[in-house]
């Protein structure tokens, strides 16, 4: 592969030559010039060697994407500080074959890298997974998909003709999984302990009340840690989930059961606040209190984000229709919301009846 040549031409304006980079950089740059003549010396002299620079440093490259990614954009944290874990895999990974440059990637150096996965993962450990990940081809396929938009990235911006990882062959094929949920009685006796918690520590902010907004509401932790009060009407009852995954607005009713406990929460920014107008706990936090309330309950490990899955599973079990949990989970797309499905059997019982022959 070769680099693309960098296609920016000045144009008139107002009688001056103007030079603008559009999405060509990770920063836009616009010059003005009397003379076409003084546009062109400094596309040549200016923009094209930062680009031969950029081509033959990939560390230089995976930052531009990522201030790409999070400024232009505006994909939340956590996926910027995943997507920085695994390009830092990649670059490590080139650095260590000697590839200085993007335009030398191909799709064999490409099959070498999954070999190169396969055999030295895990690469990091997260609050989630304390004993670390294993070389699953789920985290291949979430490590190939990171490269790959980095790549395809690299292609528009004209740093490579193609991208070497895009062939469906470097997909791993593999089985659903059913998210693991919490049982009714499970809550019941996880909720009593965190509140024999709470009481034993004077908790400012009980920590009941916050894994219980979780299972009455399917929020994110991402979307509950920067939960405004503003945001939380509880007159009309109504929770509005402003900064989501999917920069979509929506809005979730307010159990009966939660709403005096929200509405005895101290004052602050937050609805979850510190007591200094910003949120109460990190993400560590709440992994923390979960994985030590499943080992003190004698249940099965389960992830924060097994509360989403409750709450939508146990919505599906009550008869729900599959709209409306897309709808309050915040999907884009309904096939990514029918998996709970399979806690609903009453759909296939009554389509199982309706036949008469």
């Amino acid at each position: 592969m070769t680099v693309k040549k960098l296609k920016i031409e000045p144009r008139l304006k107002d009688g001056l030559w103007i030079v603008d980079t559009g999405r060509h950089f990770d920063r836009r740059i616009i010059r003005k010039f009397k003379s076409q003549k003084g546009a062109d010396f400094f596309i040549d002299h200016d923009l094209k060697p930062e680009m031969a620079k950029a081509d033959s440093d990939i560390p230089a490259a995976i930052r531009s994407y990522l201030t790409y990614s999070e400024k232009i954009k505006q994909k939340a944290a956590s996926t910027i500080r995943s997507d920085a874990v695994r390009l830092r895999v990649f670059s490590e990974w080139t650095a260590a074959r000697h590839i200085k440059s993007l335009a030398a990637l191909t799709e064999n150096l490409m099959r070498e890298f999954q070999e190169f996965y396969f055999a030295n993962a895990p690469f990091t450990r997260k609050p989630n997974h304390s004993r670390g990940r294993t070389a699953t081809a789920n985290t291949w396929n979430k490590y190939r998909q990171t490269v790959s938009t980095f790549l395809n990235w690299s292609v528009k911006r004209g740093l490579i003709e193609s991208n070497p990882i895009s062939d469906s062959e470097f997909i791993i094929k593999t089985q659903q999984k059913i998210p693991e949920i919490f049982s009714r009685d499970e809550l019941t006796i996880l909720f009593d302990y965190l509140d024999r918690r709470d009481r034993e520590a004077a908790a400012r902010i009980p920590t009941g009340t916050i894994f219980r907004f979780l299972a009455y509401t399917g929020l994110r932790l991402g979307e509950l840690i920067g939960l405004l009060r503003a945001d939380v009407d509880m007159t009309a009852g109504l929770i509005r989930i402003r900064k989501s995954k999917g920069k979509r607005i929506r809005s979730i009713p307010i159990h009966p059961d939660l709403l005096p406990r929200l509405q005895a929460l101290p004052a602050g920014d937050y609805l979850f606040d510190s007591g200094r107008n910003e949120p109460a706990y990190t993400a560590a936090w709440y992994w923390s209190v979960i994985n030590e309330g499943c080992r003190v309950c004698g249940m099965a490990h389960r992830s924060v984000h097994a509360f989403r899955h409750t709450f939508a599973a146990h919505l599906a079990m009550a008869g729900v229709d599959i709209g409306t949990i897309m709808e309050l989970l915040g999907h884009k797309n309904l096939s990514v919301t029918q998996i709970y499905l399979h806690f609903s059997s009453g759909h296939k019982k009554n389509a199982i009846d309706a036949l008469h022959f």
